[in-house]
């Protein structure tokens, strides 16, 4: 990798960062993100009997982030951009794999400036700003699914 690819990629992740957690706390809490950081909250302090219908890896995320960052709105977002991120290193490492770092850096450049988010009449434009149980349930199932390929490969 050269240098100017490495520039690229750090100033590209950096970006990510920072779009992802600006104003993060800014926009007012969605209906789920409240009850699911009062489960993420329950679950870290040991009460696990609600919620079950949804995945409890990320509740405890959510209540993890809200232990460390408070327990407000941008407390328990944060899990979704570190969420964000995760996916943004999957891609860079699948696009290197298949065609190399300069399909990455493309790959990373469109992952960071191209908006995620719902179907056009939702609500809530862009998910991985909400501290959403969807976003970490997706994120872990890319995240597996990229990590089995490396594995499959190196045998």
């Amino acid at each position: 990798m050269h240098t100017r690819q490495k520039f690229g990629f750090v100033t590209l992740f950096a970006a990510s960062l920072f779009l992802g957690l600006w104003r993060l706390g800014i926009p007012t809490w969605n209906v789920d993100e409240i009850g699911y950081a009062r489960l993420g909250s329950e679950y870290l302090h040991g009460n696990t009997t609600g919620g079950w219908q949804h995945p409890p890896f990320g509740k405890y995320l959510l209540g993890a982030s809200q232990f460390i960052f408070g327990e407000w709105a941008a407390g328990s977002r944060v899990v979704s951009v570190l969420c964000v991120l995760a996916v943004a290193a999957a891609l860079v490492l699948v696009a290197k794999k298949v065609k190399g770092w300069n399909a990455a850096l493309v790959v990373l450049a469109v992952w960071t400036f191209f908006p995620r988010g719902a179907l056009p009449d939702h609500p809530v434009r862009q998910l991985d700003r909400f501290a959403l149980l969807d976003v970490t349930a997706a994120a872990l199932m890319f995240v597996a699914i990229c990590l089995g390929w490396v594995f499959r490969d190196r045998g």
